[in-house]
């Protein structure tokens, strides 16, 4: 695991989900049903479940792209729909999803219990996926190979905390906000923007994304939603999964830290 002793900390973050995930190859055997009987194979303790669409597979790639190879519209033939399953536990502050072809491990705080720290999620993630190889094992679907890693995390940044009005949109940032002002008349109502990083040489991409956004309260409340993604390859055996999560969540918390100002880390507590 990552030396997280000298990465930037916090008391007060304003996380309020973190997902980490596998994509792996998808399994020719696998099907709907098997995201029951998985689901029965949890336990009683993740029994509040529901459907989802699936997530479409993302790549990191960082190979010359013909840009017209994926343009126009794709159809996939098939006689079942696929879905996601999201299994909550009975405290409601932790999620597993699952798809052919991905498996997540989400932190939700929605409960309004803090962040526990990756060093406390990521042991959770490694026993959901070897739940899930062995259920793959025991059911003699195949291996679970993967492709891909990934580590979000979700920021909710509300009115009032870091930023006090709509011309304050920048105040907690460094450099993602350059805004063009309001023309005569006229107030900003909104606004949203993407970056994209890569995490050198070549090791994966660091997504960052930003906009104005409402939550549901007491009542509609405006926040800055920032989501910060690390993506990157995976090795077919697994062997490097865990190492690209480390290197994920490192890059995600010193990039938080990069990106915003000294202003709003006094108010988010940092203590390292």
């Amino acid at each position: 695991m990552a030396d997280v002793e000298r990465l930037p900390k916090f008391k007060d973050p304003p996380v309020v989900e973190t997902a980490l995930s596998v994509q792996f190859d998808p399994v020719p055997k696998f099907n709907n049903t098997h995201l029951g009987l998985f689901l029965h194979y949890l336990g009683k303790e993740w029994a509040n479940a529901s459907d989802a669409p699936p997530l479409p597979a993302q790549f990191e790639r960082f190979e010359p792209v013909v840009s017209w190879e994926n343009m126009g519209v794709q159809f996939q033939l098939t006689q079942e729909i696929a879905l996601r399953m999201q299994a909550r536990n009975a405290s409601n502050d932790r999620m597993i999803q699952l798809q052919n072809g991905r498996l997540s491990f989400n932190w939700l705080g929605d409960s309004g219990i803090g962040y526990p720290s990756y060093d406390f999620v990521r042991p959770e993630f490694e026993a959901a996926a070897a739940r899930l190889s062995h259920f793959l094992s025991e059911h003699q679907l195949g291996d679970l190979r993967p492709n891909q890693w990934e580590v979000t995390y979700l920021n909710h940044l509300p009115m009032g905390t870091v930023w006090k009005d709509t011309h304050e949109w920048a105040a907690p940032f460094r450099h993602l906000i350059a805004s063009p002002g309001s023309p005569a008349g006229t107030k900003a109502e909104s606004f949203g923007g993407e970056w994209h990083y890569e995490i050198v040489p070549q090791r994966g991409r660091l997504h960052v994304q930003l906009k104005s956004a409402w939550r549901k309260n007491d009542g509609p409340e405006a926040i800055l939603l920032l989501v910060l993604t690390a993506r990157g390859p995976a090795h077919s055996d697994g062997t490097d999964l865990l190492a690209g999560l480390d290197l994920g969540h490192e890059t995600i918390v010193r990039a938080f830290a990069d990106l915003t100002t000294e202003y709003a880390q006094r108010i988010w507590n940092r203590t390292q």
